[in-house]
């Protein structure tokens, strides 16, 4: 009997502690998982919702948003993952402006990192949304607004639209036009050409395979700038605008980099230019190998940093016996592209020197290491005198704000009195786009050299 109890017993006081045990680990494991899930990155679903909300959603519209609109799909745009939102908004910005010219509603999607199913991506160690609604970075007609009085131009609608109301599409193919024009074609002749057959073509839904505004054009060339002049002048650049999420970034982070007197925003300059402010792009981090492959191919600066009135050039170095690089001509090339901290330090003061006192603050725009940041502002401090060095990694951001940041450098960028890019960049060359269409040319956007 009492053998009998003891071997019962036993099972009674460990279970006692197996319950104890399972406990814990559950509010341990429940306790985790909210944490996890508090830490992972908004969705931005209010942008969602809003987007889908706007009033061209609709077959009941007045001209030109009625039932006799036609659209326009680019179904192979860029995608962020491998590209970056530079080269995005690049390609957006012009295949805003070829459904413009041709009167069809641009349909525009999220800003995409990863195409499956998953909510999340991950770049690097990091985890990051998948889509991010292109709201939450610009507005203006790019994002579903509204074009100036009188326009005849439709407005841009959203994909989840678009699938709605067409679901079948033309599908034309772009390497098929492409291939009937001069092998040097320039973007005026294929805009003219595509105007041609859009304005020819009954089918309402139209979708556009392969990419219009290729790396042939926006990279290393020329042939984009012959279309800058109508380009500037239409309501896809003269309305474009940043998202309130994205003007934010810079009105909560002004004290860092700026004086107090600010000129206001206004209607005819909604993004006026901060006196005494200098701003560079620092490309840091995997770009050293980029700027290498581009050495090797002898690239020259992207399209919209070589628009007429940007004075800094960059000549492509003549190569040495069978055909390989100097070692003179890849230093060009990483002065340019990945300038060293001296190299910075140098041109900064050669600029500071032209502007004869005026700049004196500066923002680095940039994707480098802490500690890489505070040393190049130890040097700049010691090279020149400044009021204050801010960079992209003192900005106080909050959760959505986080992973759009390289938007509100943009914003400051192109608010800066004056702004040193990289000529190899998308991201500099947005930036030195809008600037320039606002004629900051000259002394006032230049480049790494």
């Amino acid at each position: 009997m009492t053998a009998g109890r003891t071997k019962a017993m036993f099972p009674r006081r460990y279970s006692r502690w197996v319950l104890v045990f399972f406990l814990v680990a559950s509010f341990w494991l429940v306790k985790k998982l909210v944490d996890i899930y508090n830490s992972l990155p908004p969705l931005y679903s209010q942008y969602h919702w809003q987007e889908m909300a706007l009033p061209q959603h609709s077959e009941n519209l007045p001209y030109p948003d009625d039932d006799s609109r036609k659209f326009l799909w680019m179904s192979d745009h860029v995608r962020g993952y491998g590209a970056g939102w530079g080269n995005v908004l690049q390609e957006h910005f012009m295949d805003g402006y070829l459904a413009y010219v041709s009167k069809r509603s641009l349909v525009f999607n999220n800003y995409t990192w990863h195409t499956g199913l998953l909510p999340y991506s991950h770049w690097k160690t990091n985890i990051i949304p998948s889509r991010i609604p292109l709201s939450t970075i610009i507005s203006g007609p790019l994002a579903g607004g509204p074009f100036p009085p009188g326009s005849d131009a439709p407005r841009a609608v959203m994909k989840d639209y678009f699938d709605t109301i067409c679901p079948e599409t033309l599908v034309l193919d772009h390497e098929a036009l492409s291939s009937r024009l001069p092998s040097n074609y320039t973007a005026g002749m294929l805009v003219d050409t595509w105007v041609e057959l859009l304005d020819s073509t009954p089918e309402r839904c139209v979708e556009i395979k392969k990419v219009v505004f290729d790396i042939d054009l926006v990279m290393g060339s020329e042939r984009l700038l012959d279309v800058m002049p109508g380009f500037f002048e239409s309501p896809i650049v003269k309305e474009f605008r940043w998202s309130p999420l994205i003007e934010d970034i810079l009105h909560q982070n002004l004290v860092q980099f700026a004086p107090d007197n600010l000129p206001h925003p206004s209607g005819n300059d909604p993004y006026p230019i901060i006196e005494g402010l200098l701003v560079m792009h620092i490309r840091r981090g995997d770009f050293e190998r980029h700027c290498k492959g581009l050495a090797e191919r002898n690239m020259s600066f992207t399209a919209f940093n070589q628009i007429e009135g940007i004075i800094d050039r960059f000549t492509v170095p003549p190569r040495g016996l069978k055909g390989h690089l100097t070692n003179e001509g890849m230093r060009a090339y990483q002065r340019a592209c990945y300038p060293t901290m001296h190299d910075i330090v140098r041109r900064v003061g050669e600029i500071a020197s032209e502007s004869e006192g005026k700049l004196k603050n500066i923002y680095i725009m940039t994707n480098g290491k802490r500690e890489w940041i505070h040393r190049l502002q130890e040097a700049l401090v010691a090279a020149g005198h400044w009021d204050s060095i801010a960079s992209s990694r003192d900005l106080e951001l909050n959760d959505e704000q986080r992973y759009v940041a390289q938007a509100g450098d943009m914003l400051i960028g192109q608010r800066a009195d004056v702004f040193i890019g990289n000529g190899f960049s998308s991201l500099s060359a947005n930036v030195a786009m809008l600037r320039m269409a606002k004629n900051l040319g000259g002394e006032r956007t230049r480049y790494w050299l």
